[in-house]
């Protein structure tokens, strides 16, 4: 079954971990907010289907590194927050892209 939510807020959890399957069932997904929680691995599909996201905010949680193809199907993403991971100290380009209008490392 699939939810038609655009605005999705998980912050403030425990989550570690971001998978596909995290999502799935959120497909029109335009703005997604996972700060302050404990994320510290983000799968390359983990946003694949969301092809709608135009902002994502995975700022304060553990992060080192993100894939350097996982946002390839988010032609739409123009906002993505990433401040306060303090292991992350450079991304590939790849997962920056040309499209993205960057709110902080």
């Amino acid at each position: 079954k699939q939810w038609y939510q655009r605005r999705v807020r998980v912050s403030n959890n425990r989550l570690s971990e971001i998978t596909e399957s995290t999502l799935v069932r959120f497909l029109d997904l335009t703005e997604l907010y996972l700060d302050n929680n404990k994320i510290q691995t983000v799968n390359e599909d983990a946003f694949l289907l969301n092809r709608h996201l135009r902002l994502l905010n995975l700022s304060s949680n553990l992060l080192s590194k993100l894939p350097p193809n996982v946002f390839t199907s988010n032609d739409a993403l123009s906002q993505l927050d990433l401040r306060n991971n303090s292991g992350l100290q450079d991304l590939p380009y790849s997962v920056v892209g040309d499209h993205l209008s960057l709110q902080g490392l």
